[in-house]
């Protein structure tokens, strides 16, 4: 696995390049490109709400914030239900109930968030939390900065954000070579949590993946390892190891009498055996749920992501990457069928979460993986860092 990551890491890196000012250099010397003075200067806001003793971790359910033993109690019902791991469970409740140590982590850590605006990712419910200190990437557009400067200041956090110029903001895509001189010398000391969760549609998801990957690549070489951990959330529809567990379960639900089930033969046949056919084969401990519709460009970027959690893991960073629930953001239903298969979901047991409970749910098994010392112990597999908290729905 770790083989198998590191070389196709090696892969893209050999035949993409980067092209800066006419300038195109391969992928993998996109450091020499990084500029010796910085271009972009930091701006920071404070929350009207901001209290270095006030984090109190939450989840966010029906526009509610749940706390303490309400969310110990939800969790636990989503476990029952099917709809997230035990082990997920068991790290968000983690976080409830070692909030003191966490608010001594938070004093040293600086979460990086990639795709501030993005409809899935943790900036939102960091805002909530109490004593976080965000780093917010965004595309230098004015609305898009206009709405998150008033998230910002009614929140409880502290916010750094790039400007050039007079200019909020940064193209992940186009100043690579600049933003990794922005993190580079940000707040040096500190630990940098840099999460991926910028997202574009086609092969522009390729291209900022991949200009993700590459800043935390080049800000973990000259940071280290003490001052860098990255941080994605996995997409559910993708190809996983599982536990006998998961297996049986799923294979359980499948076979079991339901509303559902009663669609599964004619279904099944009419399509030719492609649609609700199981996503095991015999007794592989191996999911498919990959979803052709979202096309290679979803898959290979994803991958990418996959391999870089693998080998970064692998050489001592922290990594953060547990499988998200899918949800129903604008993304995903402009796509029709996508949208139309999430509508029939419930037909079928399938939980579609709402964006802020698994925004707020995801957030609290980041504040676990990161914060949590015993996260970081070694594992069986280099797979099984995708199995551990999983919240497929």
């Amino acid at each position: 696995a770790i083989g198998s990551a590191q070389e196709g890491l090696k892969y893209v890196y050999d035949i993409f390049s980067y092209e800066k000012d006419g300038k195109k250099v391969p992928l993998k010397m996109i450091k020499s490109l990084v500029p010796e003075k910085p271009v972009f200067g930091t701006r920071s806001i404070i929350g009207k709400e901001y209290d270095t003793s006030s984090f109190l971790p939450s989840i966010m359910v029906q526009n509610k914030l749940l706390y303490g033993e309400d969310v110990k109690k939800f969790t636990n019902r989503l476990v029952a239900k099917d709809y997230i791991e035990e082990s997920a469970a068991i790290k968000a409740q983690w976080v409830v109930k070692n909030e003191e140590a966490i608010q001594k982590g938070l004093e040293n850590t600086i979460f990086v968030v990639f795709g501030a605006g993005a409809a899935l990712g943790p900036f939102q419910h960091l805002l909530r939390l109490g004593n976080v200190t965000v780093a917010a990437i965004d595309l230098p557009i004015p609305s898009i900065w206009n709405k998150l400067e008033n998230l910002i200041s009614n929140s409880k956090a502290k916010v750094h954000m790039p400007v050039h110029d007079g200019i909020k903001g940064c193209d992940l895509i186009r100043q690579v070579p600049e933003i990794i001189k922005w993190l580079s010398d940000l707040e040096p000391g500190k630990r940098l949590v840099i999460g991926n969760y910028a997202y574009a549609d086609s092969a522009n998801f390729i291209r900022v993946s991949l200009a993700m990957d590459a800043i935390c690549a080049a800000v973990a070489e000259v940071r280290g390892q003490h001052e860098v951990g990255i941080s994605y959330l996995c997409s559910p529809t993708d190809v996983f190891t599982v536990t006998d567990d998961i297996r049986n379960c799923s294979q359980l639900k499948y076979n079991s009498l339901s509303v559902g089930s009663l669609f599964h033969p004619w279904l099944s046949a009419i399509s030719g055996s492609r649609f609700l056919i199981p996503n095991y084969e015999s007794s592989k401990n191996v999911v498919d749920c990959v979803v052709t519709q979202q096309g290679p460009n979803y898959l290979i970027a994803k991958r990418i992501q996959h391999w870089r959690a693998i080998v970064m893991r692998e050489h001592g960073y922290l990594v953060s990457t547990n499988i998200a629930p899918a949800s129903k953001t604008e993304s995903v239903t402009k796509n029709k069928l996508l949208s139309a298969a999430y509508d029939g979901s419930a037909f079928f047991d399938v939980k579609i979460f709402n964006p802020a409970t698994a925004n707020s749910l995801m957030t609290l098994l980041l504040f676990h993986d990161i914060f949590n010392a015993a996260a970081s112990q070694h594992l069986m597999n280099p797979f099984d860092l995708f199995v551990d908290g999983c919240c497929h729905g």
